[in-house]
């Protein structure tokens, strides 16, 4: 996949798109049909694509940052990285059908409020086929605390963006999920404290 210099670049991505691609070379090994909320600069799509062909990656984005992802879509070769859709998780219910064998999220959930974290977990239930997988990537809390004084910044400075922002408790993100209607599968180490997190739909 050629690229230009000219695309916008995401330093974490660059750190994380490997190991996220060994955990789903893992637990999904047979691949299928991936909804991915809050793409980016679409670098994770436009990466795990071209090494895993048997995944057709739909990327989506809120409306401000859509051309954005768009840019590494148009430099991707890769057939299986879908044109990037308009989503806003917060405007229920979304326009995806139940067609989806996976939800993606990476580094989406600290960044939103918890009401909006509650609506990604209605709108990802409804879009996934039955026994369907959710994945989420990032920072989390265990009991409270923050497994790290790098999180701790990392959470000061995203409230400090947005009030309602942070590193959520990775309890209530269970018990959220739960009610939801996914069953909590497993909570993978990644590098630098953050966590990959497995649901399946009920």
């Amino acid at each position: 996949m050629e690229l230009t210099n000219t695309l916008p670049c995401a330093s974490s991505c660059e750190r994380n798109q490997g190991p996220i691609l060994d955990q789903l070379n893992h637990l999904w090994p047979t691949g299928g049909h991936l909804l991915e909320l809050g793409s980016g600069t679409g670098q994770h799509a436009a990466f795990i694509t071209q090494h895993r062909p048997d995944i057709l990656w739909q990327a989506t984005e809120i409306a401000e940052n859509l051309p954005i992802t768009r840019q590494w879509f148009k430099a991707s070769s890769q057939t299986n990285f879908l044109e990037p859709r308009l989503l806003d998780i917060d405007r229920l219910p979304w326009s995806y059908q139940p067609s989806y064998d996976a939800v993606y999220a990476a580094n989406v959930v600290h960044f939103i409020a918890w009401t909006s974290v509650v609506n990604l977990l209605a709108g990802a239930y409804e879009a996934l086929k039955p026994s369907g997988w959710l994945f989420f990537y990032g920072p989390y809390r265990y009991n409270q605390t923050f497994t790290s004084q790098g999180d701790a910044e990392l959470d000061d400075w995203l409230k400090s963006q947005n009030a309602l922002a942070g590193i959520k408790n990775i309890e209530e993100v269970h018990q959220a999920a739960s009610h939801q209607g996914f069953e909590f599968i497993n909570d993978l180490p990644m590098p630098a404290n953050n966590r990959f997190l497995v649901f399946q739909k009920n």
